[in-house]
C-alpha cells in the first residue's frame, strides 16, 4: 500500500507521449496525424474527481483493497502505464522495493536531515533537486568506534553523469563498435562476407574506392554486364541470392522496408513506396484506384497527345536537314516527356510547373547523391554551408511548387477534386477535414505532399529510363527494332493507337520485358527484419538491413545460359514462365508491395510513345555514344543516349 502511494504521489515517470498515426478524434476533440499528446501522471494522479478530496494526500490506505479499487475508476493508477504497453518489469521493481525496505526497516529507524529542502525536480524522472539526507543510528553495522551516526547525499549531478555515461556507452560502444562487431561475426559464420568494418566510418570508404575505381569502364553496345561498373563491391563478396524472392514475396510481416536516409525523403518524400503498416494501406487503398486499367485507359488519350507532340517536333527538325536525319539525346526528350506525361495525366498541372518540379528533384538527387558514401558527421547538415544552404532552397522551392497545384486543384470551381490521382487524395483529404467518413481513408495535406514528390519522381524516371533502354537495345539489335515495327503496322498501321490497340502489342511487350531485365530502372532494394529469423539457411539478426541486387538476380542461371544476352522470346509465354521460377522477374518488385504505377509504364506510356516513333522513324545509335551505365540512384546512361533519327517517309 505505501510503495503503491509513493508512486501515485511521487512516480519517476512525470510524463507519457503518445502520438496518432492518423487524423482522428477523441471525444470532442479532433487531433491531427503525427500531433504529440503529452500525458501528465502527476496531474491525474491527484485528480480529485478519481481519487477523491484528500487526493493531495499521503494515505496508504486507499490501496487496501487493492489498486483498482484504491479510486473511482480502476485503472487510475497510471505509474506504470496501463493496457498493452504497460510495463514489463512492474513486478521486479516493486519486489526490488519491497526487499530493500524489509531490510532497512530491520536494522534502522530514520528521519529527514534538518538540512532537507523538499524540491522534487523533472530531471527525465522525478528526483530531489537537493538529494536526500537521512540520520542513520548504525550500532548493528559499526564494530569499530565509528561516529554515533552518519550521513550521505547524491548530488543531481551525478544522475546526470550517469545518464551522460550510459548515452555515451549506448552510441559509442554498442552502436558503433560492439554491434558491427557482433553482427559481422555472426554472419562471417554464414559465409556471408563483406568490406571491413572501420569504427565510425563503416564500410563506405572501401566501397567508394571500389566504385570509383570501376567508373571508367565503357563497354560494348552488345555487352550488357555492367555490374563491375555499378556493383564491384557485391560482385567481390556476393552470396547466393536464393532467399531475395522468399524476402520479397513474404506477407508475414517479417519483413519491412529499410529505413530511407533522410536525404532521400528529401527527394522523392515518404510516399506509398516507402512507408509500411497501417500507414502503407490506407494510402493504398486511397491511391490504387487511380491505376486502375480503366482508369489507365482514360488516360491514353493524354499521354498520345503529349508523344505526338514529341514526334511531331522531332520531325519537323528532321525536315530541316536535306537527308531528313537529326541527332537526337533521348535520355533528355524521355525525361522531358514522361514530365509532361505524369504532369498532365496524374495531376493535372502545366507542362511549365511539372518541368520546374522535376528539375528541382533532380537538383536535389545531384546534391544528396554526392554526399552519399560520405562519413555523415553529426549536426553538419544544419550548419549553413553553401551546400546545405542550396538544398534547403532547393526544399523549399519543391513543396511550393506542389502546393501550388493542390491550390490549384482545391481553388477550381468543379463539385468534385477530379479522377485523377490528385483528384482522390484531396477528395480523402477534403471529406475528412468537412466531418465526412471515410472509413480510415484519409490523408493530410503533408502526406498529400509527400505522395506527390514520389509519384512526380517515380512515375517521371521509372517510364523515362524504360524509354531509353529500350531504344538503346532497339538501336543495338535493328532486326527487333525492324520486328517491332512490323507489329504496329500489322495491329495499328498509321492510325492513332488506342489503348485496346496497344494490348495487342505482344512482341513489344516482350522488348519492353527483356529491357526491364537487363536495364531496370530500379538496381537494388531493401529490407529489414522486425526480429531475428531464418530464411533458408540465412540467420539474420533483427534491424540488419538485406539488400537485394536485382541485376545480379536477373543475370542468374534461373534465366537459362542466356542469361547475359538481349533475347526477347523468353518472355513469348509470358513473364511468369520466362524463367525457371514463376518470380524471377523484379523490375517492379513482388508480392504485396509490387510497383502500383507498371501498368501505367509497360502497358501505356512506353507502348503508346515506342508505337508513334516506329511509324514515323527508324534509328541508330550515334557514333558518339558511350556504353556507360551508372548507378545515379537509378540506372542511367552516364554520357546521355545519342540517337540518329531517320524519317521513314520524306519531308513535304
Amino acid at each position: 500500500m505505501v510503495l503503491l502511494e509513493t508512486l501515485r504521489l511521487y512516480g519517476p515517470a512525470v510524463f507519457t507521449q503518445r502520438k496518432t498515426t492518423t487524423d482522428m478524434a477523441v471525444g470532442e476533440i479532433k487531433i491531427p496525424k503525427g500531433f504529440g499528446i503529452i500525458i501528465p501522471f502527476a496531474i491525474m494522479h491527484r485528480d480529485k474527481k478519481v481519487w477523491d478530496d484528500n487526493a493531495d494526500e499521503f494515505n496508504p490506505l486507499r490501496f487496501q483493497n487493492g489498486v483498482t479499487k484504491a479510486a473511482k475508476v480502476p485503472h487510475a493508477l497510471l505509474s506504470f502505464s496501463i493496457g498493452p504497453r504497460s510495463c514489463i518489469g512492474q513486478d521486479f521493481a516493486m519486489m526490488e522495493a519491497k526487499s530493500v525496505m524489509a531490510v532497512i526497516l530491520q536494522k534502522f529507524s530514520f528521519t529527514l536531515s534538518p538540512d532537507y529542502v523538499h524540491a522534487p525536480v523533472d530531471l527525465l524522472t522525478l528526483q530531489p533537486k537537493f538529494a536526500i539526507s537521512h540520520r542513520l543510528p548504525l550500532p548493528l553495522l559499526c564494530p569499530r568506534p565509528w561516529p554515533s551516526s552518519c550521513s550521505w547525499r547524491l548530488s543531481p549531478l551525478c544522475y546526470r553523469a550517469v545518464a551522460a555515461v550510459a548515452w555515451l556507452w549506448d552510441y559509442t560502444f554498442l552502436r558503433l563498435v560492439w554491434r558491427p562487431y557482433a553482427i559481422g561475426k555472426e554472419l562471417r559464420a554464414q559465409g556471408i562476407h563483406g568490406p571491413p568494418y572501420k569504427l565510425a566510418r563503416g564500410s563506405n570508404e572501401d566501397i567508394k574506392a571500389m566504385k570509383e575505381e570501376t567508373d571508367g569502364l565503357a563497354l560494348d553496345v552488345h555487352d550488357h554486364n555492367y555490374l563491375p561498373r555499378i556493383a564491384p563491391h557485391y560482385l567481390r563478396w556476393r552470396d547466393q541470392y536464393d532467399e531475395g524472392g522468399a524476402i520479397l514475396s513474404s506477407k508475414s510481416g517479417h519483413f519491412v522496408k529499410n529505413d530511407p536516409p533522410a536525404t532521400l525523403l528529401d527527394v522523392v518524400g515518404k510516399g506509398l513506396a516507402l512507408l509500411d503498416g497501417i500507414d502503407w494501406v490506407r494510402h493504398h487503398r486511397v491511391i490504387k484506384p487511380a491505376f486502375a486499367m480503366d482508369k489507365l485507359k482514360m488516360m491514353t488519350t493524354t499521354m498520345l497527345a503529349c508523344a505526338q507532340s514529341m514526334i511531331k517536333e522531332l520531325e519537323n527538325q528532321a525536315c530541316q536537314n536535306k537527308n531528313g536525319e537529326i541527332e537526337v539525346d533521348f535520355n533528355i526528350q524521355f525525361r522531358e516527356l514522361t514530365a509532361d506525361v505524369i504532369s498532365h495525366a496524374a495531376f493535372g498541372s502545366s507542362y511549365r510547373l511539372g518541368k520546374e518540379i522535376f528539375q528541382t528533384q533532380h537538383d536535389l538527387m545531384a546534391i544528396n547523391l554526392a554526399s552519399l558514401l560520405d562519413v555523415q558527421i553529426p549536426g553538419l547538415k544544419y550548419l549553413p554551408t553553401e551546400q546545405n544552404r542550396r538544398k534547403w532552397m532547393l526544399e523549399k522551392k519543391l513543396r511550393s511548387s506542389l502546393l501550388q497545384i493542390i491550390q490549384q486543384r482545391l481553388a477550381s470551381t468543379c463539385r468534385d477534386n477530379g479522377n485523377d490521382l490528385l483528384g482522390l487524395m484531396l477528395e480523402s483529404c477534403v471529406a475528412t477535414e468537412q466531418g465526412g467518413k471515410q472509413g480510415g481513408l484519409n490523408m493530410s495535406i503533408d502526406e498529400i505532399i509527400h505522395e506527390c514528390k514520389m509519384f512526380f519522381f517515380a512515375g517521371h524516371d521509372t517510364t523515362s529510363l524504360l524509354l531509353t533502354w529500350t531504344v538503346f537495345l532497339l538501336s543495338a539489335y535493328p532486326e527487333w527494332q525492324e520486328r517491332l515495327r512490323k507489329e504496329v503496322f500489322r495491329e495499328i498501321g498509321r492510325e492513332r493507337p488506342s489503348a485496346d490497340a496497344l494490348s495487342k502489342l505482344k512482341e513489344m511487350t516482350m522488348v519492353l520485358l527483356e529491357t526491364l531485365r537487363l536495364y531496370g530502372p530500379a538496381l537494388f532494394m531493401q529490407r529489414k527484419p522486425v526480429t531475428d529469423i531464418t530464411v533458408g539457411s540465412k540467420k539474420l539478426p533483427k534491424g540488419v538491413a538485406v539488400v537485394i541486387p536485382i541485376p545480379i538476380m536477373h543475370r542468374e542461371e534461373v534465366w537459362g545460359d542466356d542469361a547475359g544476352g538481349f533475347n526477347p522470346l523468353r518472355f513469348e509465354n509470358g513473364v511468369t514462365r520466362a524463367g525457371k521460377v514463376p518470380h524471377a522477374m523484379l523490375a517492379f518488385s513482388m508480392g504485396p508491395r509490387s510497383c502500383i504505377g507498371q501498368d501505367l509504364a509497360m502497358l501505356l506510356e512506353a507502348k503508346a510513345t515506342l508505337a508513334l516513333m516506329l511509324q514515323k522513324f527508324s534509328f541508330t545509335l550515334s557514333p558518339g555514344y558511350v556504353h556507360a551505365p551508372a548507378d545515379v540512384f537509378s540506372l542511367k546512361p552516364k554520357f546521355g543516349l545519342p540517337v540518329i533519327l531517320r524519317r521513314l517517309d520524306g519531308c513535304s
